[in-house]
C-alpha cells in the first residue's frame, strides 16, 4: 500500500453489497503506519473485559467497563503503539486500549504475527446495503463473497492481524463457517490478514441487575482485544480454526 492508499472492505449478502471497514496506510517509504475506519456499521460497545457471549447479556460487571460509541477509529503506529480515537465529540478522544504505556510490537519488528483487535458481530444488520465504489487512484476495493457464510441469523466473530510473508503456512479459505484472506499486502514485508468464524446466535436472555433491576439488555456488537504479548495463544487460535497449518517451518 502506498501512503494514504485506502482498502475498501464490503461483504456480499444475498445478492447486495455491504461496507464493513476501511483500512488506511498512513506511512510513507514502505513504513507500516495502519488505520482502520469504519468497522461496526453502527452503535459499537468497547469493553474493557471479556466478554461472555453464552451469558446472553451484559453482566453488572461488564456494564461497567463498556461505553458506546458511534464514530470511532483504531490506528496501529509504527513504533507499536495502538490508539482508539473516539470521535462522537468536538474534540476526539484518544485512549489506549491495551492500558496506560503498553505497546505492540513495533510494525518494522514483526516477524511473525501480531493481532489488531477483534469484532464480535452479533447483529449483522446493522449493515447497510450499499453500492460498491469504482477503484481509482488511491482506493482498492475487496469484497468478502461467499453466499454460503454471511446469513443476518448468525453470529460472527472478525480477527485482524497482520503477519509476516516469511509465514508461508497460513491458509486462505472460504468455508460454510470460517472466512479466511489476506486483505492486501501492506508492503513489501507485512500483510494485513482477516479471519471469521460463524456460530449460532445466542438469545437475549432476562437478567436481574443490581443498578436496573429485570432487564434484558441487548447485546450489541464489541471490539475486544488479544493478548498483544501472548503470540502463541494467538497462533493457537490460528491453528484451531485451520488457518495456520503445521509444516517444516516454525513459525
Amino acid at each position: 500500500m502506498e501512503h494514504r492508499e485506502i482498502l475498501k472492505v464490503y461483504f456480499k449478502m444475498n445478492g447486495m453489497y455491504y461496507k464493513f471497514f476501511n483500512a488506511i496506510q498512513m506511512g510513507k517509504d514502505g513504513c507500516v503506519d495502519l488505520k482502520i475506519t469504519d468497522y461496526y456499521g453502527g452503535v459499537c460497545v468497547i469493553c474493557g473485559g471479556n466478554v461472555d457471549p453464552d451469558e446472553g447479556y451484559l453482566t453488572d460487571e461488564e456494564i461497567q467497563k463498556t461505553y458506546f460509541v458511534r464514530k470511532q477509529e483504531t490506528s496501529y503506529h509504527k513504533d507499536g503503539s495502538l490508539l482508539n480515537k473516539n470521535k462522537d465529540f468536538k474534540k476526539p478522544i484518544y485512549t489506549n486500549p491495551l492500558g496506560e504505556g503498553i505497546r505492540c510490537t513495533p510494525t518494522d519488528s514483526i516477524d511473525s504475527l501480531q493481532p489488531l483487535f477483534f469484532l464480535d458481530i452479533r447483529r449483522l444488520n446493522i449493515y447497510r446495503p450499499t453500492n460498491l465504489p469504482e477503484e481509482e487512484k488511491g482506493i482498492i476495493v475487496y469484497v468478502c463473497e461467499n453466499d454460503s457464510f454471511f446469513n443476518e441469523n448468525y453470529h460472527y466473530v472478525a480477527i485482524f492481524y497482520i503477519y509476516n510473508k516469511t509465514i508461508t503456512n497460513i491458509r486462505h479459505y472460504m468455508h460454510d463457517f470460517y472466512y479466511s484472506d489476506n486483505l492486501i499486502d501492506i508492503n513489501e514485508h507485512l500483510s494485513l490478514g482477516l479471519l471469521m468464524l460463524k456460530g449460532e446466535k445466542v438469545e437475549e436472555k432476562l437478567y436481574n441487575s443490581k443498578y436496573f433491576g429485570l432487564i434484558r439488555p441487548s447485546l450489541v456488537n464489541t471490539i475486544g482485544y488479544l493478548d498483544m504479548n501472548d503470540t502463541q495463544a494467538f497462533i493457537d487460535i490460528l491453528q484451531r480454526y485451520g488457518v495456520l497449518y503445521q509444516n517444516r517451518n516454525e513459525v
